[in-house]
């Protein structure tokens, strides 16, 4: 983050050329957008000010793990950009979007206070929660209450889960907080066994007990798991611990009575109806609306399930207003629940005033969230992309047909993890989607952050029960290596294969013959954001991912070489420097007299003979003595 810091500081005094004129008007970006910045960095926008003559936002550095996003530095890593410079200058632009429920701060920094934010989501920092650091066990606490809502205690009756804090009270002076017991269930937690008014434990019984902060869970995402009702048959399965302290709940269904006008709504913001609780499809409930002596009236959206979550395919006039009668006519009744911020909404369409809530919760936009503007036509990555590392096919950019792809066939025939014109199939045996249905000239593209300048190996993941195909690598329109298909059989079998090129001994020098040793052909690239595009020639093949991994190998004749180096007694290290077959002085000459080359063009891990990382006179003496 140092190095944001110093570029937002020479910005000052950057000017704005006519080339980079900057219009103001709807902010561009909003909270929870992930952006990428032309310093390589990765940025969340935390808050956006509006007023001046251009927004002004907060971002912090983020990282994605574990399917997540973490903000690794929140206590006083907040930077403030106005958007001129990030567009203009820094060169930002949209990689993803998180809900801020979902992103998690994991800074163990100890403010002056004595406060902690580590286990927070942004959504509860961005609040005003912070919580104290704990006494050692069996102190007593301060008078601040030492827990928040969503913290998890270690829970010796309750091993492989915990103590959930509910609300904080106090009562004859002293704090009490409800608590709940969880357990883990995935990357969540649930409440097995519900009780409306949780267990009263006072702070003092909970630190005389041991028991300590094991966790925080951001109460969005702490589900009740128990589908028993109260006396007054109102139920909580399948909501979320922050919809019960919101109040809500709902009361018997009876979906096997028509309702009357006199009915209170049977249904919940986050419920989603359908006929059958197998179904994968079905219509989330957006908004009720209801007047006494009158039938609730809803506003719903078409959703379908994937994995843990309910999409929204079409939000932008999605919406369908029907009464409680009409959905008692259609046979509709609660198939299942998912807080609002559970429920995110893919459609990428344009809406006429050039926005988009592609990429946003239900629970986001009910909150205020707006759309956010289109940002061109330029592609737009799908998700962060970085190498090196593993480039998933079905990842690529967003900005449609002759922009981020070109496919010949309308509509996804595979009908899998994305919905335009691409041919994507799930694939358990691979563990990923693939790419298939490809056709002869068909192309995709990616925008790629290439954090190490350096040589790769290139490794794709294809099959193919045809000859003769190949896949054309280009990044930033520069042609690379050919990848060619093997026939491996059938569209379902898979294997990995990496371009390469033979070498001939003597002399070892790159040639289109079928003769001598191969050695992978590097792909050089310098750091900085790329796009990178893959064009298909030849009908029927398919694609899992590319993968590029720092080449360890030498790429080049070293100068005053005969041939490509060459590892003698594979040890991984290139001690025959002139790639002239043997080891002998003529090797430690060329390697002294080239050490910065080497350093510079060769990977170093090829010719570090001590092992230390560097290219140094210490190398020099080893490859001597190994004479």
């Amino acid at each position: 983050m140092r190095y944001f810091a110093v570029v937002l500081l020479l910005l000052l005094i950057v000017p704005v050329t006519a080339d980079n004129a900057y219009t103001p008007g709807t902010p561009r970006y909003v909270v929870g957008d992930v952006l990428t910045i032309s310093i390589n960095e990765t940025v969340v926008v935390a808050g956006v000010q509006t007023g001046g003559a251009t927004p002004i936002y907060t971002t912090y550095n983020v990282v994605s793990r574990a399917g997540r996003w973490e903000i690794p530095k929140y206590w006083h890593g907040n930077f403030q950009v106005d958007e001129q410079n990030l567009v203009v200058n820094l060169h930002a632009y949209r990689v993803a979007h998180a809900d801020p429920i979902l992103v998690v701060i994991t800074d163990p920094t100890i403010t002056g206070g004595d406060m902690q934010y580590t286990g927070l989501s942004l959504a509860e920092a961005l609040a005003g929660i912070a919580y104290p650091v704990e006494p050692a066990p069996r102190e007593t606490g301060a008078g601040t209450p030492l827990y928040v809502t969503g913290d998890i205690l270690n829970n010796t009756y309750a091993p492989t889960g915990g103590t959930l804090i509910g609300r904080e009270y106090t009562n004859n002076g002293q704090i009490y907080y409800r608590t709940y017991d969880v357990v883990k269930n995935g990357d969540r937690w649930e409440i097995d066994s519900f009780d409306y008014n949780g267990f009263g434990l006072p702070e003092e019984t909970l630190i005389s007990m041991g028991m300590r902060r094991l966790a925080h869970a951001d109460p969005h995402t702490v589900i009740v798991n128990d589908t028993i009702t109260n006396t007054g048959d109102t139920g909580w399965y399948h909501l979320s611990f922050a919809e019960f302290l919101a109040g809500e709940g709902y009361g018997p269904e009876l979906w096997d009575s028509p309702p009357s006008q006199s009915d209170q709504p049977r249904y919940l913001v986050g419920d989603v109806l359908g006929t059958d609780a197998s179904n994968t499809t079905g219509q989330v409930v957006a908004r009720v609306q209801w007047t006494e002596g009158s039938f609730p009236i809803y506003t719903t959206y078409d959703v379908v399930k994937n994995g843990d979550r309910w999409e929204i395919e079409k939000y932008y006039n999605g919406d369908l207003q029907i009464d409680a009668l009409n959905v008692f006519s259609r046979g509709w009744h609660r198939i299942d629940h998912r807080d609002p911020h559970f429920v995110i909404v893919t459609d990428l369409m344009i809406t006429p005033n050039d926005l988009i809530y592609g990429g946003l919760s239900l629970g986001e936009i009910l909150g205020g969230t707006p759309g956010y503007p289109f940002e061109g036509v330029s592609p737009t990555p799908y998700k962060a992309l970085t190498i090196p590392g593993r480039i998933e096919a079905e990842d690529y950019n967003l900005g449609g047909e002759g922009i981020a792809y070109h496919d010949t066939t309308p509509g996804n025939t595979g009908g899998a993890y994305r919905q335009d014109d691409v041919d994507i199939e799930a694939n358990p045996a691979e563990g990923t989607p693939d790419v298939g249905w490809i056709r002869d000239g068909e192309w995709l593209t990616y925008t790629v952050n290439v954090t190490q300048a350096g040589s790769y190996t290139l490794t794709a993941r294809v099959a193919s029960p045809n000859n003769d195909r190949t896949v054309e690598l280009s990044i930033d329109g520069v042609q690379f290596p050919t990848i060619t298909i093997p026939n491996t059989g059938s569209f379902a079998t898979f294997t990995n294969v990496t371009p390469f090129m033979y070498v001939d001994l003597p002399p070892q020098t790159p040639t289109p013959g079928p003769t001598g040793s191969t050695v992978p052909i590097p792909v050089t690239l310098t750091a900085g954001m790329h796009v990178l595009n893959l064009t298909f020639s030849g009908d029927g093949q398919n694609i899992n991912w590319i993968e590029f991994t720092k080449s360890t190998v030498p790429i080049g004749i070293v100068p005053g070489g005969t041939g490509v180096p060459r590892d003698l007694n594979g040890d991984g290290t290139y001690e025959d420097v002139n790639g002239n077959g043997v080891l002998d002085f003529n090797d430690v000459v060329l390697f002294f007299n080239q050490m910065d080359w080497i350093a510079a063009n060769e990977p170093v891990a090829a010719f570090d003979f001590t092992g230390d990382g560097k290219i140094n006179f210490n190398d020099v003496v080893m490859l001597f003595n190994s004479l």
